[in-house]
């Protein structure tokens, strides 16, 4: 039963996509770190990484994508694959094999992704036609201006109401872990054991 619960507690989580839009800004080549900083209100768990494929017919080069926190620490990083072996979603193709903390807490962070001048990327489009996610604040793109080189992209590119948004994430509200659950459930089980108990004992004190 407690399974069963907690299996269900995570199949409700329906993910929800950060960045989303219809039309279309400006494309181009590059092959820097680059991406955006955003503020969150709440807490959430990263469920994947995603990458701008343009046509959708799959991209040309590996993206490396990673979040860091407002201190500069990395916290999570995926890579998104050549071809079209990740899914598409939308305008992006995500993927889920992750390595670091996946729960980010609420404040600043920034997402940025490794670009490649085989793949045309999105890189103007004005913010007021793109629909992000609730509880999350678009900060402003940024740029790492290394060539070549995945690295936290620090540098705010000069307009803020023009994003970039070549790397993208899918996430759901951060929820207890496993054993946090398993906890509560045996707390709530010996409440309602002790309750009997007591009922027990007041039955057989009134015979």
């Amino acid at each position: 039963m407690a399974s069963f619960l907690l299996d269900a507690s995570y199949a409700l989580a329906e993910p929800i996509t950060a960045v989303q839009f219809t039309t279309g800004g400006s494309e181009a080549t590059s092959n820097e770190t680059r991406g955006f900083d955003f503020s969150l209100s709440g807490p959430i768990t990263i469920t994947a990484l995603g990458w701008y494929d343009s046509i959708q017919d799959g991209l040309n080069a590996s993206h490396e994508i990673g979040v860091w926190d407002s201190t500069g620490a990395l916290l999570l990083m995926g890579t998104v694959d050549s071809g079209t072996t990740d899914p598409l979603s939308g305008l992006f193709r995500y993927t889920s094999s992750l390595s670091g903390s996946l729960t980010l807490a609420a404040g600043s962070h920034v997402i940025g992704g490794l670009t490649d001048l085989s793949d045309r990327n999105l890189r103007e489009i004005p913010t007021a036609d793109v629909t992000f996610a609730s509880g999350l604040t678009f900060g402003g793109s940024v740029t790492n201006d290394v060539i070549g080189t995945f690295s936290e992209p620090t540098t705010q590119t000069p307009n803020l109401d023009v994003g970039y948004f070549g790397p993208n994430f899918q996430f759901t509200a951060a929820v207890a872990e496993p054993s946090t659950w398993a906890m509560m459930l045996l707390g709530f089980a010996g409440l309602g054991f002790a309750a009997r108990r007591r009922w027990g004992a007041a039955v057989r004190a009134a015979a």
